[in-house]
């Protein structure tokens, strides 16, 4: 038996709407699906609603909610960097609701996913992270991503090569634009490390980051090295962000030691899409989630 129960929590004049999944028999540890870039709570294909009841079903408790600015939370929008304290105000009433809850799990999708493993630091409540295709855009990352995993695929397609001989001038231009992008992007050393990655994450809306501090990457992955708890990473195998977070993950000897932590958890699902839009690959992330959750 699982109550689906909505929840309004205030910010100051704002309001932050959710829906919370109760099954009648939990355990301590709760998750909370954390919305992010131009989503709501029910998600693309309504996976966010559809993983709750999954995840209740298997006795976790769920709250999915709107930060301020999307869906029915009022408020202006903001960019994924700014969303502590609508996450911390999540949690609050999420806890609340839920006193049984000792550890809370957050469950997010790309640009979601980079603003949960942002927060980290600042609540120890939070004991474990799931990130799908995580958010690492940078001008220079989408061009070796874009290079490496799209055209590297496309050596292997007589079609490819076909195009290429048969005088396909456009093919050319991009090749040597994009060869041009990434030379021009790398560094002195041959190795694009994240402190010199752009900051502007690629999200237009929303408040800008303090020049003052270190780009959103660099702030990602010592978060992530301090963190405490456990993490899962979901990457698709046809999608240029997920591809993006596996060359930032190879970018670096930070990023490659932190790759490697027995408190990271990697799951490759080859054919799917950034949002996992068919049925089975939308099951194969909830039933992976399940069974990690149950595991911690």
């Amino acid at each position: 038996m699982i109550n689906e129960k909505a929840l309004v929590v205030r910010y100051g004049k704002d309001a932050l709407v959710g829906i919370a999944h109760l099954p009648s028999n939990s355990g301590p540890l709760g998750v909370l699906v954390l919305v992010g870039g131009p989503q709501y709570r029910v998600g693309s294909h309504r996976q966010f609603v559809l993983l709750s009841r999954t995840l209740a079903g298997a006795g976790f408790p769920v709250f999915r909610f709107d930060h301020r600015g999307i869906g029915d939370s009022s408020g202006e929008p903001r960019n994924f960097q700014a969303l502590d304290d609508d996450i911390k105000c999540a949690i609050d009433i999420f806890l609340e609701t839920c006193p049984q809850i000792k550890q809370v799990h957050i469950w997010g999708l790309c640009d979601a996913a980079s603003a949960a493993s942002l927060y980290t630091e600042k609540d120890p409540r939070v004991a474990g992270l799931v990130m799908l295709n995580p958010w690492v855009r940078s001008e220079s990352g989408i061009t070796k991503s874009f290079l490496m995993d799209y055209y590297t695929k496309r050596l292997f397609d007589y079609r490819f090569w076909k195009n290429a001989f048969g005088g396909n001038k456009s093919l050319w231009f991009i090749l040597k634009s994009a060869w041009k992008k990434l030379v021009s992007n790398t560094t002195p050393h041959g190795a694009s490390e994240v402190t010199q990655e752009s900051a502007s994450g690629g999200e237009p809306s929303g408040e800008s980051k303090p020049l003052s501090q270190p780009p959103y990457q660099e702030r990602m992955l010592t978060a992530l090295q301090r963190f405490q708890g456990r993490t899962l990473i979901i990457l698709s195998g046809n999608d240029l962000t997920a591809a993006e977070f596996r060359q930032m993950s190879n970018s670096s000897r930070r990023w490659k030691k932190l790759a490697k932590s027995a408190s990271i958890s990697w799951f490759e699902m080859s054919d799917s899409n950034h949002t996992f839009s068919t049925r089975i690959w939308r099951d194969t992330v909830a039933e992976r989630t399940v069974r990690w959750l149950r595991k911690g």
